[in-house]
């Protein structure tokens, strides 16, 4: 069996068995982007300039033209300097064969390439596709198995690895918390939405996301929060209480003791007396 052949008949697996989704994603100027990469992603760039980071890694310049092959669980931070347009493309369920050696090395971190000249059309395609509407399931699976045949026979194998299976962790349950973390005020509710004792909440945040669940939802309610100030322009009481906060006060001090400045001051300011956040570990 020759290794083209081989290639083609991990992809066709991989396509019949995966779950997937193709969206268009814009970033306005001048906004940053913060989150975590669940599923492997692959994120093809259209147009528009700014910096990607990936974990505690260096920020790398993205442009047109570029791919960033992310894996599963990849935290990242995007800034836009110029208004970007970028197709994301997330991969969940699939298992490669050996031809690809996915998985073997879970802290490989984020590749970027530049788009050959049959990932620039196919990305051009896609593009003019989801902006016709053509969003169903089997369009989907018949785009994203394009794309994987593709990356395979114009990328080396050492390449395509980036693409890799991640760490294990339970799927429901970061879903869970990704749908729901912003809709409770602590970890108490948290646990009782999630069907657990605070303990198993502790043990399986750990062994999901590293970190305790007081630490993750208040690093993630302080991304949400500081995005909305600089950037947004809804009144400090609606924000204070989409984030269930007691009162005016509370959320001023929220904010002084994580951003070290008041909510007007960070507005004013475009937040640059904005300062680390000092979460506690509990």
């Amino acid at each position: 069996m020759t290794e083209q052949k081989v290639r083609t008949e991990d992809v066709l697996t991989a396509c019949r068995t995966g779950r997937f989704d193709v969206r268009a994603w814009r970033v306005d100027a001048m906004r940053i982007e913060v989150g975590v990469f669940v599923e492997q992603t692959i994120l093809l760039v259209v147009a528009g300039k700014g910096r990607f980071v990936s974990g505690d890694r260096d920020s790398v310049p993205v442009a047109a033209d570029r791919i960033i092959l992310c894996p599963a669980d990849c935290c990242y931070r995007l800034t836009a300097e110029v208004p970007l347009d970028v197709l994301v493309v997330r991969i969940d369920g699939v298992r490669f064969g050996r031809s690809a050696d996915f998985g073997k090395d879970t802290d490989r971190g984020c590749i970027l390439l530049r788009m050959t000249s049959p990932l620039r059309e196919y990305t051009h395609c896609l593009a003019c596709c989801l902006a016709a509407g053509m969003e169903d399931d089997a369009f989907v699976r018949l785009k994203v198995c394009e794309l994987l045949y593709l990356l395979r026979v114009c990328y080396p194998e050492s390449v395509a690895v980036a693409l890799e299976a991640g760490k294990k962790r339970d799927m429901d349950f970061v879903r869970l918390v990704e749908r729901n973390w912003n809709k409770v005020r602590n970890k108490a509710e948290l646990a009782a939405v999630a069907g657990l004792s605070i303990f198993h909440l502790g043990v399986k945040f750990r062994e999901s996301f590293g970190k305790p669940p007081y630490q993750w939802l208040t690093e993630r309610r302080c991304e949400a929060i500081y995005q909305r100030l600089v950037y947004g322009r809804e009144t400090f009481r609606k924000i204070g209480a989409d984030f269930h906060f007691r009162s005016a006060q509370h959320f001023n001090d929220f904010c002084k003791k994580h951003f070290g400045a008041t909510p007007g001051v960070i507005r004013r300011t475009g937040g640059n007396r904005v300062v680390a956040v000092d979460v506690e570990t509990v």
